[in-house]
């Protein structure tokens, strides 16, 4: 018992503290007490109901990826509860997304993040922005403008809502193809990237992480501009049932 207690004291980095009190410890420390005592019975499951919640932004990061190590290294299926979005893209290998008790989409983080098979999923994993939107034989109308970069089959007369993901949008001062355009409310520099809100003719706020690598020049409140969609990036829903809508990048064979 004592060896198999030092040996996940150590896996857990925790041995130097092995003589403290839980009131000496700190909240990291706290949690990989709690994971040492769950794995060292050798469980063949793993749960973990929110075991990062009470901590810090920078320790909850550091924990998580100890988690990941770990779980990896002793191969111990784990059932994690999470609802921070980042947390489960991060940690999971595959990802069940609940609403009402009820599984809406199980894939994989990529899948679960690129192709959402509803609007709740694409809303609660990441950031979205989701516009109103027309279906039209040769492409959309979003916010008034014509949107051609895609086409959608056998949609009807539905109404549709256009979503695209803050990183996948770009911004500029030119008027160009697969763009809609607005009007800057706020910029905000975040180190590697500035994060815009943009109203647009409709009133409505939109979000676009402009990131340092793509910036061209930075824009200031009250600045027109226009946000390029690319046709790859984008997603369309159903405005009523929520739906994910397939669709055809135009140009290209189905």
């Amino acid at each position: 018992m004592e060896r198999r207690a030092d040996e996940v004291m150590h896996t857990m980095q925790i041995y130097d503290y092995r003589n403290r009190q839980p009131s000496q410890l700190s909240g990291g420390q706290q949690q990989r007490v709690a994971l040492a005592r769950a794995i060292v019975i050798q469980p063949r499951v793993l749960l973990m109901d929110e075991p990062l919640s009470n901590l810090d932004a920078k320790l909850r990061v550091e924990m998580r990826n100890s988690i990941r190590h770990l779980q990896k290294s002793l191969g111990i299926t784990t059932i994690y509860v999470t609802h921070d979005q980042e947390e489960a893209l991060a940690i999971s290998d595959r990802i069940a997304v609940m609403h009402d008790g009820v599984i809406e989409q199980l894939g994989d983080p990529i899948e679960i993040y690129s192709r959402p098979v509803n609007r709740f999923v694409a809303n609660f994993i990441g950031t979205t922005n989701f516009v109103p939107a027309e279906v039209y034989p040769d492409g959309l109308q979003v916010d008034g403008e014509a949107y051609r970069g895609v086409r959608c089959k056998n949609a009807g007369n539905r109404p549709m809502v256009l979503a695209f993901r803050p990183e996948h949008a770009r911004i500029s001062k030119i008027k160009c193809e697969n763009a809609i355009s607005g009007t800057v409310s706020i910029s905000t520099f975040l180190g590697d990237y500035i994060s815009y809100e943009v109203e647009l003719k409709n009133g409505q706020i939109v979000f676009v992480n402009e990131y340092a690598e793509h910036m061209e020049e930075i824009f200031r409140t009250g600045d027109a501009v226009n946000i390029v969609l690319p046709p790859k990036r984008v997603m369309l829903f159903d405005a009523e049932t929520g739906d994910a809508i397939p669709l055809e990048i135009a140009g290209q064979n189905p």
